[in-house]
């Protein structure tokens, strides 16, 4: 069967200098580490417009140990893997390009698509390192949804190589297949011969349902409905949060320290640096994080 006309490290070195232009932490397994890792490549993205491709939410990451391949007779060194927390983690494939009708999936999709073959080694060290992850990171294989070298280098250019790419988690392809197919970029599929349905959630069916649940309010009510979360903290937790170290001693000459003491006289006895409450709730941007512990203030 015909293969796409570029290499498959061609593919994966145009997807992950994409997924680094979206500001993403990108650290590649390395070709000796790749038979127990499994995976090409791990990552850390807060960038919406990948996880929308993925019809997931941003998962929580996860520091990756040699325990999340527990059940494997061979485990990852700890040197091998990634000392940062990763959201994302891939394994790229080089897909074949069924054009005739007597491919093996062409009565189900009717048309021209992409297959990939899986291996079995590697589909059951990725579907066990997915399950052990319990969500905290995402597992995926990636393909392309094209196959000549003129349209990588469209993509590349034009920073498309993502969008155009499909997305499949192993554990639901499952344990029984040895092959997935799909026809176009986004995460839907079929795996193996008799055709069996993968299908993420779409990102606008995620929004749908995240309209029906959600709360409207300004954005002083909403910043001051996560201030009285924070305040509702066991003080121990919240002193954390709200005290970890920090770089923006601007804060001393302004008095800010004074209300972090104010909303928790504890944090004042604690060994973290009180003057940097503002700069840090889990990475959140200067100037919603200080916001925030304005309206824990005016909550107060």
């Amino acid at each position: 069967m015909p293969r796409a006309k570029f290499e498959e490290k061609q593919y994966e070195t145009a997807a992950n200098v994409e997924f680094a232009i979206g500001d993403a932490e990108v650290y590649a397994s390395g070709q000796v580490a790749e038979a127990l890792l499994a995976y090409d490549v791990a990552l850390n993205t807060k960038n919406m417009a990948v996880w929308q491709l993925l019809g997931i939410a941003i998962p929580r990451g996860a520091i990756l140990v040699p325990n999340f391949w527990s059940g494997m007779k061979h485990k990852p060194r700890a040197v091998d893997l990634p000392s940062r927390y990763v959201s994302l983690i891939l394994q790229y494939k080089r897909p074949e390009y069924l054009t005739r009708a007597t491919a093996a999936q062409w009565g189900f999709w009717k048309s021209r698509y992409y297959r990939i073959d899986l291996d079995t080694e590697q589909h059951l060290r990725l579907r066990r390192l997915e399950t052990n992850l319990s969500g905290a990171a995402a597992v995926r294989y990636a393909a392309p949804a094209f196959h000549t070298r003129e349209q990588l280098e469209n993509h590349q250019v034009s920073i498309t190589v993502l969008r155009n790419s499909n997305f499949a988690s192993p554990s639901a392809i499952g344990s029984q297949h040895s092959i997935y197919s799909y026809k176009q970029g986004g995460n839907e599929g079929y795996s193996n011969r008799e055709p069996h349905k993968i299908e993420g959630q779409s990102y606008e069916s995620l929004i749908a349902a995240s309209a029906s649940v959600a709360i409207q309010e300004t954005l002083i009510q909403h910043l001051g409905r996560v201030a009285t979360g924070v305040l509702r903290l066991p003080e121990r937790v919240a002193t954390r949060i709200l005290g970890l170290p920090g770089r923006l001693e601007l804060f001393l000459v302004r008095g800010e320290v004074d209300h972090i003491r104010a909303l928790y006289p504890g944090a004042s006895k604690s060994k973290y640096n009180v003057h940097s409450a503002y700069n840090h709730l889990s990475a959140v941007p200067f100037g919603v994080a200080r916001l925030i512990c304005w309206s824990a203030r005016e909550t107060r």
